[in-house]
């Protein structure tokens, strides 16, 4: 154990375990678990069940491409999804993740008007919605080598899907949709948060490289692919890294060389001085 921090607050506890890198994972958990379960009768008798996580620096991003700007949402998050996919093809790259991006749905608004005309009741709006959408399994399926399930797809896939769900039939056999008595747009979900940066609606993708990969080249690579999608970026959206890590390693190598160089230097002066 190198190092032990411990923090508190209002209704939390937590204490963060810092080893050297040489350590035994699984034999530190296995103490740390024992001596939580020992510690479990201290504490209060409303408290929570201890929650221990195990955090590799390793698995930190180790570069985040931050796109900002005036432009619509959407289109600031089309973006952000073609890079994400160009990252993540990168050799190097375990993982390419967007933060700030709020998750895409279908809004469907009803007309009471519409509603009220043909009878219909929002509990049958209500069964419409929730008896469909689903995946309906469809038993199993023996072919003599082997045994697997089969399940009937009836998920959503396009507006024009919801539209057509057949809500009532009229007197007359006429089969009212959802069509004929809503809307259906695409929005996102409420937010909750809202991410700027310089005071513009921005959405980041943090980029984590794999362990044991070279984290100078995983980073070039993603900043030349950033590079040439510049060309294709809509006006008014903008460009920025933040939590280059591969700044800190060059200014470490850079000092590093100097030193070197510095030392090779006096030794050349020194025995300049003696041979002189």
């Amino acid at each position: 154990l190198k190092q032990m921090r411990a923090t508190a607050g209002l209704g939390y506890g937590g204490i963060v375990l810092e080893f050297d890198v040489n350590f035994d994972k699984e034999k530190a958990l296995t103490k740390i678990r024992e001596k939580v379960d020992l510690a479990k009768a201290e504490l209060p008798a409303d408290a929570e069940e201890p929650v221990i996580q195990e955090i590799n620096i390793a698995l930190q991003p180790a570069i985040t491409v931050i796109l900002s700007g005036d432009a619509p949402e959407r289109t600031l998050l089309n973006v952000a999804k073609r890079l994400e996919k160009q990252f993540e093809t990168l050799p190097g790259v375990l993982e390419a993740s967007l933060q700030g991006a709020r998750e895409e749905l279908l809004e469907v608004i009803i007309d009471p008007a519409r509603v009220e005309s043909f009878g219909i009741s929002a509990d049958d709006l209500f069964s419409v919605v929730r008896l469909n959408n689903q995946l309906v399994p469809a038993g199993a399926l023996d072919t003599g080598k082997g045994r697997f399930q089969v399940k009937v797809p009836g998920l959503f896939e396009t507006a024009d899907d919801v539209l057509r769900l057949p809500v009532k039939v009229s007197p007359d056999g006429a089969v009212v949709t959802l069509r004929d008595i809503a809307d259906v747009r695409r929005t996102f979900q409420d937010a909750t948060s809202f991410a700027r940066y310089n005071g513009k609606p921005s959405i980041s993708i943090e980029v984590t490289k794999r362990i044991g990969a070279n984290i100078v080249s995983m980073i070039e690579g993603v900043k030349k692919t950033t590079d040439a999608a510049k060309t294709r970026i809509p006006p008014g959206i903008t460009v920025q890294y933040s939590g280059d890590q591969s700044y800190y390693i060059n200014a470490q190598l850079t000092q590093l060389t100097n030193a070197i160089l510095l030392a090779i230097v006096l030794v050349m002066t020194v025995v300049v001085a003696i041979l002189g």
